[in-house]
């Protein structure tokens, strides 16, 4: 499987990236301008089978009209996700796992509905468990892309 990990925080990529099987290929961004440009990249973007993204990065590389208003609340990768992928890259929105700290205040306060939160994959980051989460995450995407085929 080629994972696809935009994530700013060094311990979570080194541990994640220790924890997945040798089988699999990983390419990590911290910064938002850099996955665009991975993500730009249409030869990338067809052989990429998921897109793990930290909903709580800084702002650095998001487009100029977002930077404001994703820097009020501190879910810049939110807004990549909601502004950017949605709009610039529609193709992956089903290769996404999108993870945080946060639950259901995404919701409370306005960010995504009750509807799309129930179909979003969001796992959430829970210190010690948050690389458990993400990996159940990964093998339980794994298993539901292979049963389609």
């Amino acid at each position: 499987m080629n994972i696809f990990f935009i994530e700013d925080e060094a311990i979570l990529k080194k541990l994640i990236n220790n924890l997945i099987d040798d089988g699999h290929k990983v390419r990590h961004c911290d910064n938002f301008s850099d996955a665009m440009y991975w993500l730009d990249q249409i030869a990338f973007r067809q052989r990429v089978d998921i897109i793990l993204l930290d909903l709580t990065m800084p702002a650095t590389g998001l487009p100029d009209e977002y930077i404001f208003e994703a820097q009020k609340d501190g879910l810049c990768g939110w807004f990549f996700y909601d502004k950017v992928i949605k709009e610039d890259y529609p193709d992956l929105l089903d290769k996404i796992i999108l993870y945080t700290g946060f639950g259901k205040e995404l919701v409370e306060s306005g960010y995504v509905s009750q509807e799309e939160y129930d179909k979003l994959r969001i796992v959430h980051k829970l210190e010690k468990e948050s690389t458990d989460n993400v990996l159940a995450a990964l093998k339980s995407f794994e298993e539901e892309k292979y049963s389609k085929k």
